[in-house]
This record gives structure tokens, C-alpha cells and sequence, in this order.
């Protein structure tokens, strides 16, 4: 938390590629991604039925999942991770909230299953909320050299993970990492082309938006989101 962050040393980013003047002229970024797999579809009441039956993704794999009020998104990760006796490289969160149980899971995943870097965006709507309380909580509980923690004008849910054995896992959908009461929906994908399109992005928040810089301006967001110099 002491120094800048680079998730990685050779991140080279143009942060004033757009100007105020042409960022209405930036296109929607997107990613044309190849399935090799028939989509699996399922229904889940919590994570733990979700892992035991899906076990390991495989490569070009992608599941959709529609996932009850109590399902705890957050848990996923560990889940997949803990029951699959995989070690994490890299993660890299983005979420609008998540709850302590979230952070002391996270905490878990650092100490057992993370030989790399984790990165987590927050909202500033969490930010603003829970400043005193939960996000003290983060800082204090996730500390580490290779943990960064960032505050930006998002409402994403995306969970990126790449394993030490190749897997490219997304997680993505309408579930923040808390429960929320809601029937959520839920995608599962092992695809590095479209791992590597959200690290792009996410990668250049974290770097703008550390929570030791200017962690709640929302005016040069939009273009850091759609930088174009790729860095994967």
C-alpha cells in the first residue's frame, strides 16, 4: 500500500490519451470472443453446490448460471480456488460492495491460495458509505506489498483469476460479492482473449485510482477504461 502501483513493471499507459474534447468521440470497448464449448446452464442455491458439481473449468469453457437470493457471490472464488487445490498468479476484482465476510475470504485466498498479486476496485458508492467502517476493514485486513486497493466511479462485477496450472477464469454478472436477496445471474468462463480485455481495463483503474491518490474523480474514468494501448 506504501508504494505506486504496478501490477506489473512493464505497464506502460498513456493516461492523457483522450482529451476532454474527444472523449465523446470513444467508442464502446468490446471483445469478440470465441466459445469452443456448448454453454453449460444451471441453477444454484450457493457456491459450494456450484463448485462440487462443476469442479475445474475447463479451457474455452463457459457456464451460465442463475443463482438464488443467498448465494454469496464472493464465496465462488474461494470455492473454486480451496476445492480444486489450485494456486492463483493474479487476481483482480472489481465489485460495487462486498461484506467482511468477503474481506476475511479474500484474506483466506491471500494467506493459502495466491502466489501473486490481488487487485479490488471498489465504488465509490461503497467508498462513501462504508469509509469508516469496512473499508478501514480492507486496508487493515488485506495489507500486503502485493495487494492494491482502488475506489472508482463503477458499478462492474467482474472477478478475474489466472491460475499457476493456465486457467484464465472470469466471473462475471449481476452478483455483487455479497448477498444480496435478489435472484442474481452468473457467468464462468476459462478464456485468456477475454481475461485479458477486462485486465486491460481493470489494470489501468488500479493504477489511476489507488486509494492513495485521487481515488473519487470520475472525469478522466471513461478514459481509462478505453485506453487503447493494450497491455496483455
Amino acid at each position: 500500500m506504501g508504494k505506486d502501483f504496478n501490477l506489473y513493471d512493464d505497464f506502460d499507459f498513456d493516461m492523457d490519451m483522450f482529451d476532454d474534447e474527444s472523449t465523446s468521440r470513444v467508442k464502446t470497448k468490446y471483445a469478440r470472443v470465441k466459445r469452443y464449448n456448448a454453454p453449460k446452464v444451471a441453477k444454484y442455491r450457493n457456491a459450494q453446490a456450484l463448485i462440487s458439481d462443476i469442479g475445474t473449468i475447463e479451457q474455452g469453457d463457459h457456464l451460465d448460471c442463475i443463482v438464488s437470493g443467498d448465494f454469496i457471490a464472493g464465496d465462488l472464488i474461494e470455492s473454486y480456488l480451496m476445492d480444486n487445490n489450485l494456486i492463483a498468479k493474479e487476481i483482480i476484482i472489481s465489485t460495487l460492495s462486498l461484506s467482511q465476510d468477503n474481506i476475511d475470504g479474500l484474506k483466506n485466498i491471500s494467506d493459502y491460495a495466491l502466489s501473486g498479486k490481488m487487485g479490488l476496485i471498489v465504488s465509490d458508492f461503497f467508498f462513501s458509505h462504508e469509509r469508516k467502517v469496512l473499508v478501514e476493514y480492507i486496508i487493515n485486513t488485506l495489507k500486503h506489498e502485493l495487494f492494491y486497493f482502488a475506489v472508482a466511479g463503477i458499478h462492474t462485477k467482474i472477478t478475474l483469476i489466472e491460475t499457476e496450472c493456465g486457467q484464465n477464469i472470469v466471473i462475471g454478472g449481476s452478483a455483487n460479492l455479497r448477498s444480496s436477496l435478489n435472484i442474481e445471474q452468473i457467468t464462468i468462463d476459462n478464456n485468456k482473449l477475454l481475461y485479458d480485455f477486462h485486465r486491460e481495463w481493470m489494470t489501468n483503474i488500479i493504477n489511476k485510482y489507488q486509494v492513495k491518490h485521487e481515488m473519487l474523480r470520475r472525469d478522466k474514468l471513461w478514459q481509462q477504461v478505453a485506453a487503447e494501448k493494450a497491455v496483455v
